[in-house]
Parts: C-alpha cells; sequence; structure tokens
C-alpha cells in the first residue's frame, strides 16, 4: 500500500498551488505547502483544521502536511484522504 500512497499523493498534488515539494516513504507521505508571510506555519493549519472537520486527520509540522495510516489502509481510504486534503489545498489557496 505504500506505493498506492505515494503515487495518489505524487498525482494528486503535483502542480497545485502553494505546493512546494511531495515525498512519500512507504506508509507517510508529506506534502510541504509555501509558507504565508509573516504567518509560518498558518496554511498548513488552516488546511489541517479543514481536513479534520471533514473526518481526514492529516498532521501539521509547520508548512508541511503529513499523513501516515495505519498499516492495515484501505485503497479506498487512501483515496479519501488524498483528496480531502486535495480539495482542502486548493480551497486554502
Amino acid at each position: 500500500m505504500g506505493k498506492v500512497l505515494g503515487d495518489a499523493f505524487h498525482s494528486a498534488f503535483k502542480g497545485l498551488p502553494n505546493v512546494i515539494s511531495i515525498r512519500s516513504l512507504g506508509l507517510a507521505a508529506a506534502v510541504e505547502l509555501a509558507p504565508i508571510a509573516g504567518a509560518p506555519g498558518k496554511r498548513a493549519y488552516d488546511i489541517f483544521l479543514d481536513c479534520f472537520h471533514k473526518g481526514a486527520l492529516v498532521r501539521a509540522a509547520g508548512d508541511v502536511l503529513v499523513i501516515a495510516p495505519p498499516y492495515i489502509v484501505e485503497k479506498s481510504h487512501i483515496d479519501t484522504l488524498v483528496n480531502t486534503l486535495a480539495d482542502a489545498i486548493k480551497a486554502h489557496a
């Protein structure tokens, strides 16, 4: 499932506004966002809140959003997490 997560991350976030880098290793993946001038970490935190309210748990670490689902994750769960995060990134562009 690590390859599924990595492929989903790279295809969903490539070219989105404010995305600086995308990385994944096994069942951990992260997307780095451009910071808001004078408010580092705010963009990622706002996106974290948006995802949380929609039932998707991501972790904000500064301007980086991290997903590390459990080892029993299914493809449908990964799709839901990635799509929810991509929608939130677009909404906070």
